[in-house]
């Protein structure tokens, strides 16, 4: 292993685009480049692209609680073995103390789709899945560069001092990415539910909430649509008109083997599912921040029409009841494997602009036990109480039952596990899932839904689904 800090600053956006385009384009991995968005403002920390050839991925066909605990233990014991290596290196290493700070080393980098969760409630699932979404799909790390936005500095982690050169060159290069001219795509935006046949699922959710089976159903429809445009084209674009907190693009293959089919994930998250960060007492501090309460900001420009829908939003006793209702399942799901009297709520209702919605979130920590591995973790927070509902059993298998496809990567999770035992995980909403088309192009896929409650309208939650997905339509076609 070598560590080595770059003595000048690239964006990564652009990085990524260069690497994708050379030598190391079969082995990039992931670019994690989250974006803090607070009132009036949008600020970036760090970075993280990753290359490495070893990937650990499976397609399950029924998870349940033994052969989920098999895929944690085999991603643990990778993470074991690269923490040896990681500390023998830093043992000598005369800046330790600054990377020390830095959020990802070495590790694994990849995704659990939604379906996996199923396994841990032991529910079979009734969904099409016409996609065959991996599982899980994680990068074992080889080559990792790190971008620290607040103070203008890059990192380069890599197995040996080899490549060095390659990435000091990096300095040299002219980022101008080419210009690619996509011709207008033909043909619209294929939803699988009509409004009639939306609001009829509605009235079904509300059925279930009536006989007391469940609070809350987070309820979403799958809209499919062809495009010329990349999945990298849509990145850059949707990531340039919305700005979110989690935003990951990751590209992958189905297999390790040479004509393997290639899908790509791109993820404009503004939710958290969970972050754990190490201390320097050791204790590992765990958040998570669900959202729930949303309007639409279209038509809506200046401030203080803007200030107005905001204050809207947060009178609303409806999209209170839902964020508190979430809040109460996630202070209880940190409770399974944090020190008790720790999980507290440390920001509640915060308001967030983005492109063209507003948001209420909160954000909810603890101090994890010394206990629970990484199976516990996931297993206690996955899936994100925000995209399940309450109380989450019963809610997942209404879910299950009401829609028609497997949600596949939509609200799984995504994100890094460094070796340290930090770790960084997005909710995949606002997500698109995306494959060639064998005729011309790129096919994507991308569900859109909301928490349902007994007032809920169901004409404008349909609506609402629109709102969600705007951006991404904007980014790949006039809509």
């Amino acid at each position: 292993m070598f560590i080595q800090k770059l003595e000048f600053f690239i964006d990564p956006v652009k990085l990524f685009g260069f690497l994708d385009q050379g030598k190391r384009k079969d082995k990039l991995s992931f670019l994690h480049d989250p974006t803090v968005v607070t009132a009036g403002e949008v600020e970036k920390k760090f970075s993280i692209i990753v290359c490495g050839s070893k990937v650990l991925t499976d397609k399950i066909e029924n998870p349940n609680t033994e052969n989920l605990r098999e895929v944690f233990e085999a991603l643990e014991a990778e993470l074991d073995g690269r923490k040896k290596v990681l500390e023998n290196y830093l043992e000598n290493f005369v800046l330790k103390d600054e990377v020390k700070n830095l959020p990802f080393l070495s590790g694994l980098v990849g995704f659990f789709s939604y379906d996996l969760g199923l396994g841990f409630e032991n529910i079979g699932s009734s969904c099409a899945d016409d996609r065959g979404y991996p599982s899980y799909y994680f990068t074992v790390s080889e080559e990792v560069l790190l971008v620290d936005h607040v103070k203008k500095e890059m990192w380069v982690v890599l197995p040996d001092e080899s490549d060095l050169e390659f990435f000091e060159s990096l300095k040299h290069v002219n980022f101008k990415e080419p210009i690619i001219i996509t011709e207008e795509d033909e043909g619209g935006v294929n939803s699988n539910l009509t409004e009639e046949q939306y609001c009829e699922k509605i009235r079904c959710v509300k059925e279930y909430l009536r006989k007391g089976e469940t609070y809350q159903v987070n309820f979403s429809q799958r809209f499919n649509f062809q495009s010329l445009k990349s999945p990298w084209e849509v990145y850059k674009k949707v990531s340039n008109i919305n700005p979110s907190r989690h935003q990951v693009f990751l590209p992958g293959k189905y297999s390790n083997e040479i004509n393997a089919e290639n899908f790509w994930i791109v993820s404009n998250s503004p939710e958290r599912l969970f972050k754990i960060g190490v201390g320097d007492d050791g204790r590992r501090v765990i958040e998570t921040r669900p959202i729930k309460g949303t309007i639409g900001v279209k038509g809506y420009e200046s401030e203080d029409e803007l200030k107005v829908l905001g204050q809207e939003l947060k009178d609303s006793e409806k999209d209170k009841a839902e964020l508190e209702m979430i809040v109460d399942m996630s202070r209880n799901d940190l409770g399974r494997i944090c020190e008790f009297g720790t999980v507290e709520v440390v920001e509640h209702r915060a308001l967030e602009k983005y492109s063209h919605l507003l948001h209420t979130a909160s954000t909810v920590q603890g101090v994890l036990r010394d206990g629970p591995d990484l199976y516990d973790i996931f297993r206690a927070l996955f899936p994100g109480a925000s995209i399940t509902g309450c109380p989450k059993k019963r809610t997942m298998e209404i879910i299950d039952r009401l829609e028609e496809y497997s949600r596949g990567v939509y609200c799984g999770s995504m994100g890094y596990l460094d070796c340290r035992g930090g770790a960084d995980f997005n909710i995949m909403i606002r997500t698109l899932f995306a494959k060639e088309n064998r005729r011309a192009g790129f096919g994507y896929v991308m569900h859109s839904g909301g928490g349902i409650v007994y007032d809920s309208t169901p004409e404008l939650e349909f609506k609402e689904t629109f709102d969600k997905v705007n951006a991404f339509l904007h980014a790949i076609k006039e809509y």
